[in-house]
């Protein structure tokens, strides 16, 4: 059985999307390999823990090991100008090639993802000749994507633009090649002299350090869920700057990874796009009834919300309310 190892870096605020994220992965993944799944925290309670472990037993072919960083990289992202929503956990992204030396490959993944496809295909990508492997997504001609490194990179040269190819929320890294080459202090040393440069700190670094040595996932490997705005119909398919229209109609319809990866989050914004599909996994969870009750007590409204979620899971947390009563 091949070991397919899987690391993430969060902190205690994103266990309720780890749980969804690690749920739908092991639910879509191809049975024959083992999942490692990796947590890199410093401040996830020992309940929380145990609840996201519960959740992995339920799969005989899984294992999550929690690994304490005990704040690393702290002085670090206090020194970086742009920090958005970001916590000191995305400079964890950093660590791999060192605590992991039992690898020679290893996926990492952000958490606010549900997965409709089988990750392991993207394990088996030749990265043989590469640092890492990542997707650099759809972007619609005219849409702010495109238009979004010129306008927030000014302190960026032209070249130094050009190296930032790829996300960072789901990457396959070459440990072997990384750690030959010292990569992981490279790492840290780029991040301290762009700290004011950089708008998505660890991503920027990781595409500036590893270029030219990148290669591009499928379309369909990741997909945000913004993009179901983008391209509503097979014409739209035709204005991406990158794919082919066969390409982008595909990943759509069977993407491998469903990214959240604007400001709205189904667990904080249950009409966001494509919250559905997080919601049809949250609820095969234990997470479920915390979610909601967590619902009823923040929301003066409950009808407000519940309007807001498809059919299926309207009558759903409708159902759950009633048996709260």
């Amino acid at each position: 059985m091949i070991v397919i190892p899987v690391c993430h870096c969060f902190d205690n605020r994103y266990v309720l999307p780890a749980a969804v994220s690690f749920y739908s992965m092991l639910k879509n993944a191809n049975q024959k390999h083992h999942y490692a799944l990796y947590v890199l925290h410093t401040d996830i309670t020992m309940q929380n823990q145990k609840e996201l472990q519960n959740i992995v037993a339920g799969f005989a072919n899984a294992s999550l090991e929690f690994i304490q960083m005990n704040g690393r990289f702290k002085e670090l992202f206090n020194s970086t100008k742009s920090k958005n929503h970001y916590s000191k956990e995305m400079f964890y992204k950093f660590c791999p090639p060192s605590l992991f030396p039992q690898y020679d490959k290893i996926l990492i993944s952000d958490v606010d993802v549900v997965w409709d496809g089988d990750i392991s295909t993207l394990f088996f990508e030749d990265i043989s000749n590469e640092y890492l492997a990542g997707s650099k997504g759809m972007v619609k001609k005219g849409c702010w994507v495109e238009h979004y490194l010129e306008d927030n990179y000014k302190d960026f040269s032209t070249q130094d633009r050009k190296k930032l190819l790829v996300g960072a929320g789901l990457l396959l890294y070459n440990l072997a090649k990384m750690r030959a080459d010292n990569l992981e202090q490279k790492f840290i040393e780029a991040a301290n002299t762009y700290a004011q440069q950089v708008k998505q700190p660890e991503q920027d670094i990781l595409n500036l350090v590893c270029w030219p040595h990148i290669k591009i996932f499928p379309a369909n490997a990741l997909v945000c869920n913004y993009a179901y705005e983008y391209y509503p119909d097979e014409a739209s398919a035709l204005q991406d700057l990158y794919y082919k229209k066969e390409e982008i109609l595909f990943a759509l319809q069977s993407p491998i990874q469903l990214h959240y990866a604007g400001p709205q989050k189904p667990w904080q914004n249950i009409d966001c796009v494509k919250s559905e599909r997080w919601f049809y996994y949250l609820m095969q969870t234990p997470f479920a009834q915390k979610f909601l009750t967590s619902l009823q007590e923040k929301i003066s409204s409950r009808t407000k919300a519940i309007l807001t979620v498809n059919l299926f899971h309207r009558k759903f947390i409708l159902n759950k309310l009633k048996e709260k009563k």
